[in-house]
């Protein structure tokens, strides 16, 4: 799974060098969750209307989208 992959099962699109996708972890009406590749091939993800990093984590990994 890499950043793409996951913005696309979320409904996502490209933004820049990143993915923006709407946040599993509140109910989101514009798209506020960043996904990006890291360097190291890690997904780093960032919601921008504050969730907590792990709650949405622990969203996506019930629905079997993180690893």
């Amino acid at each position: 799974m890499n950043a793409a992959a996951l913005a696309k099962q979320l409904g996502g699109r490209q933004s820049g060098d990143g993915w923006i996708a709407r946040c599993p972890a509140h109910d989101d009406r514009t798209p506020s969750l960043s996904i990006r590749d890291s360097e190291d091939g890690k997904i780093l993800i960032h919601c921008h209307a504050g969730c907590e990093q792990q709650r949405v984590i622990s969203i996506l990994r019930s629905r079997g989208l993180w690893p």
